[in-house]
């Protein structure tokens, strides 16, 4: 290993933690490559009407460096360009502020005005202490109109996409250009939430997913319970009224915008609390969407209630566990998840034969609950959900959403992904639902071509590409422009051996992970792994490949030996 490989580990990890207090200018020391690019603020381009008094900014960085990082950023707002000209910030100047961040920043000057203008620019400095030129300014107007009426679609089609996905198989390909025709006509809560973290992949939901998320923050009943539609008809239940937490999540994942925590932490807890008192007096929890359970399935209602319920408290628990929030947070979770558990295993647990779910659309919610916890209960659930797809008449995807959303991941995960890719092969994506291409599609780019969040907004993320023993799949290569920029990843099997094509864009740390039975002598560009420059930690354990990279471009070619 590197001996450079413990500074940079530290440096790295003290980048990821919660930011420091801001320190001294740094002083430039060679000339930078790196240029500040699109600016934003509240996610728009120099908007003519932001409906805020304090605004957030974000941008990204380009550059052809490798490994390059921010270490801190200055913006500066201006009342005229002129004035900005000059490097002067008369509203707003952040002054050097040590940190990673380039999404969302808060202003923190004095809030502002209906019909004011503001002018403004950023300047970034590397961990290597380079500092950039200013940006091109950007501009923006706010007009403050009170609360944003609730947007009549929150997926729009024919707009620009933020991805792309091909592999050798036809039929996939055909799946994942299909998804966004579709995509406006996913309307219902449930679906919403199940979804919202698939049509990111596809196209920018802020700001319009903020003020659809506020607009069912506001509609919460004197109980504390989400409603079932939006606007509310005063219903709750199961599935529906789990979109918000749902959503919230994997808008933070994907949008790196902890705002949205720190807005709606409060509404979301009193949902989980007052869904735990129901469940300490056996009182149900609304009416389950007639189909949410195939019919004829045998499954109880109440079943589906604690599975989702569960997948909500594993989801706000990993919100808490972000470092706006302390560790008490986390700990009341955990308690409620521990009495959770108990009553659905006093409940539902077959203790004579614990592996058989009640079908298929329960024994795949099952494994996506965290309610198993053990490897061994969840391989054994896992083989019985396989034993049904075996003899299930094969139209999976219209049969409930609980098989749409959890099918092809279970099997991927549980070492069947052969089987998994016969089934999404074998569909036609003009007899899909459009919640259905969009479950597909976020298997195509976030599993197959492993692009996968590891951090909220992908400021570090993983490359995991699932690659079959078999020759049913030869190669696949998928982009993504997240927050920082563009990611993109490419395996197939070149002149005989195993290539892996991956590009990190500024300001991001990937982990690749690759499955061992593709080899695990891994050199870039012609260079041992562990001796090229910006790739780290590099290790074989538990049958897969894996190691860190800084932001570049990549080849890395895979074979077997030592």
């Amino acid at each position: 290993m590197k001996s450079a490989f413990l500074t940079l580990t530290l440096a790295t990890s003290a980048l990821l933690a919660a930011e420091p207090a801001k320190p001294a200018p740094a002083v430039q020391s060679a000339p930078s490559t790196a240029k500040v690019v699109d600016l934003r603020v509240e996610s728009q381009t120099n908007p003519t009407a932001v409906n805020t008094p304090l605004p957030r900014f974000s941008w990204r960085t380009e550059t052809e460096e490798r490994g390059w990082i921010q270490k801190s950023y200055r913006i500066l707002a201006a009342s005229t360009p002129e004035i900005l000209a000059q490097n002067l910030g008369d509203i707003w100047d952040s002054g050097v502020t040590e940190g990673r961040s380039s999404h969302f920043i808060d202003f923190e000057g004095a809030p502002l005005l209906s019909d004011q203008h503001l002018h403004w620019k950023v300047q970034v400095t590397s961990t290597q202490n380079v500092v950039s030129p200013w940006s091109d300014p950007a501009k923006f107007m706010v007009r403050l109109t009170g609360p944003a009426p609730l947007p009549q679609s929150l997926f729009l089609r024919n707009v620009p996409r933020l991805s792309g996905f091909e592999c050798s198989i036809p039929a996939l390909n055909a799946i994942y250009a299909h998804a966004p025709t579709q995509i406006h006509e996913v309307k219902s809560l449930r679906d919403i939430g199940l979804t919202m973290r698939a049509a990111a992949y596809h196209q920018q939901l802020f700001p319009r997913a903020e003020i659809w998320l506020n607009h069912l923050n506001n509609s919460v009943d004197a109980a504390g319970f989400y409603p079932t539609t939006l606007p509310s008809d005063g219903s709750y239940g199961s599935t529906q009224s789990d979109s918000a937490l749902i959503a919230c999540h994997a808008l933070w994942m994907t949008s790196g915008d902890v705002s949205l925590l720190k807005r709606h932490m409060a509404p979301m807890k009193t949902f989980l609390q007052a869904r735990a008192t129901l469940d300490e007096s056996n009182t149900p929890f609304g009416v389950l969407p007639i189909d949410t359970i195939p019919s004829g399935d045998p499954t109880p209602p109440d079943f589906v209630h604690f599975v989702s319920n569960a997948k909500n408290l594993r989801l706000m628990y990993e919100m808490t566990r972000s470092n706006i929030f302390g560790p008490f947070e986390a700990m009341a979770l955990d308690a409620i998840a521990k009495k959770q558990n108990f009553k659905f295993r006093t409940l539902y647990w077959r203790k004579d034969d614990p592996a058989a779910p009640y079908s298929l659309a329960s024994g795949l919610a099952l494994l996506r609950s965290g309610l198993l916890k053990s490897d061994q209960e969840k391989q054994a659930v896992a083989s019985q959900v396989l034993k049904l797809i075996g003899s299930s008449s094969g139209e999976y995807f219209s049969q409930s959403p609980l098989i749409t959303h959890h099918l092809l991941p279970v099997l991927t995960w549980s070492s069947h992904f052969d089987k998994a890719l016969e089934i999404a092969a074998a569909v036609d994506p003009e007899e899909l639902s459009a919640p259905a291409q969009l479950a597909i599609s976020e298997w195509l780019i976030s599993i197959v071509a492993g692009i996968n969040s590891r951090q909220p907004g992908f400021a570090d993320y993983v490359i995991r590409p699932s690659i079959p023993q078999s020759s049913a799949l030869t190669y696949a290569k998928a982009f993504y422009d997240s927050p920082n920029g563009r990611i993109s990843t490419h395996w197939g099997n070149i002149d005989g051996m195993h290539t892996l094509r991956v590009t990190v864009p500024p300001n991001s740390v990937a982990m690749i992970e690759l499955p061992e039975h593709i080899g695990n002598k891994v050199s870039e560009n012609g260079t041992p792994a562990d001796q090229a420059a910006y790739v780290y930690s590099f290790s074989l354990a538990n049958g897969v490949t894996s190691f860190r990279v800084l932001s570049g471009t990549y080849e890395f070619k895979i074979s077997n030996g030592k």
